[in-house]
């Protein structure tokens, strides 16, 4: 028997160290493994016959025997490895797995986990639901479904309307990636669709301007509408500059997908998200949960042919890192925000959001090149 350390350091100590925990190593070595771990080791726990449970920083236990007779210093009579470590799969806490199937740290997060492999299964969901719906009704409680359970539109495939580049010949010399020139633009489209009969509605607009990759592009609303435009030239005039104008081929954007619950998501301004209220009289140079519903429900929803109410919609605005911006455009001035906020929202409202992304915009002013956003989750 080796006395070293704390401890006495037995041969049958050594023996199991090299047999459980490092086959690779001498007896010497493993014994002076031992001595230094037995300076760091914390105390567990008693175990049986008077002995205790140490833990070494490298996740070793021994076993130590109280002193006997034969010395003033305790033994180590055993050493093996901890068990290894895994992460519980409901609550996320580190833990020793103690068998090979251990998922879960505890039998509340073992029940947890056995409730997602039921809710995961799409028969089971629906039983559910409906025993719910009808227990709600039974007790006269709960007359409409939780907002927070509405799900996306039934929508076809594709979205109503479609983007395509847009191309001025000579260039203008203002630069085309500013709203500085977006009032001729603007008026550009509005004469051209003149021609073609189709007035231009403030209220209700038939195209949206698009930062597209050094210049401007058009959302057309309606496949008929695109159609007519995409893939032509015109002669116009940009102000007082008569000018060349080409319009690209189509891009049908797909309908997005939202799951039912709520998430969040991420919404980035690359022009002024213009919200307006009381007959464009009140402008708002902040973003806001309630106004935001509002639009979606109010603007965007009608245009997409869906019926949607403000009730309908759960949105929380999260954080927000925003700026007031104004911008002075010919004969307009447009009051928003600008920068990024993160919101959290149910499917309908999540799916607002991401159809505005993909072509419509948010807000107003869209058919002056504003409320252009990028969504991401």
């Amino acid at each position: 028997m080796t006395a070293a350390g704390r401890w006495f350091v037995t041969p049958h100590a050594v023996a199991r160290y090299r047999e459980r925990v490092d086959p690779d190593l001498s007896y010497e070595e493993a014994l002076g493994r031992i001595i230094r771990d037995s300076e760091r080791a914390a105390y567990v726990r008693p175990a049986l016959d008077g002995r205790e449970e140490w833990r070494s920083p490298e996740r070793v236990r021994y076993v130590v025997a109280p002193p006997n007779g034969s010395g003033p210093l305790p033994s180590v009579v055993s050493a093996m490895p901890l068990r290894p470590l895994i992460q519980c799969e409901a609550c996320g806490a580190e833990i020793e797995q103690t068998n090979r199937t251990q998922k879960a740290c505890s039998k509340r997060c073992r029940e947890r986990l056995r409730e997602q492999r039921r809710m995961a299964d799409p028969a089971h969901r629906e039983e559910r639901r409906t025993y719910q719906r009808e227990y709600a009704r039974k007790a006269g409680r709960a007359k409409r479904a939780r907002p927070i359970l509405q799900a996306a539109p039934h929508y076809p495939d594709h979205l109503p309307g479609a983007g395509c580049m847009m191309v001025l010949r000579p260039s203008p010399t203002w630069a085309t990636t500013s709203l500085r020139g977006c009032h001729l633009l603007h008026g550009m489209l509005s004469s051209l669709l003149a021609t073609a009969g189709d007035d231009h509605d403030p209220m209700r607009p038939q195209w949206a301007l698009v930062p597209w990759s050094d210049g401007w592009g058009v959302w057309w609303w309606g496949m008929g509408r695109a159609r007519y435009w995409c893939g032509t030239t015109h002669r116009a005039r940009l102000g007082e500059q008569p000018v060349t104008v080409a319009f690209g081929p189509p891009l049908i954007p797909r309908t997005p997908e939202a799951a039912v619950g709520r998430r969040q998501l991420r919404v980035t301004a690359l022009t002024p998200v213009v919200i307006a209220a009381a007959g464009r009289t009140k402008r708002y140079t902040a973003p806001c949960a309630s106004r935001l519903v509002s639009t979606l429900t109010q603007t965007l929803a009608p245009r997409l042919g869906v019926d949607l109410v403000e009730d309908d919609l759960v949105l929380r605005l999260v954080e927000r890192n925003t700026e007031p911006r104004s911008v002075v455009a010919g004969k307009f001035h447009v009051r928003g925000w600008a920068g990024s906020i993160l919101v959290e929202g149910n499917a309908a409202a999540r799916w607002l959001l991401q159809c505005a992304a993909r072509g419509p915009g948010l807000g107003g002013r869209t058919a002056l090149g504003f409320g252009r956003v990028v969504v991401e989750a």
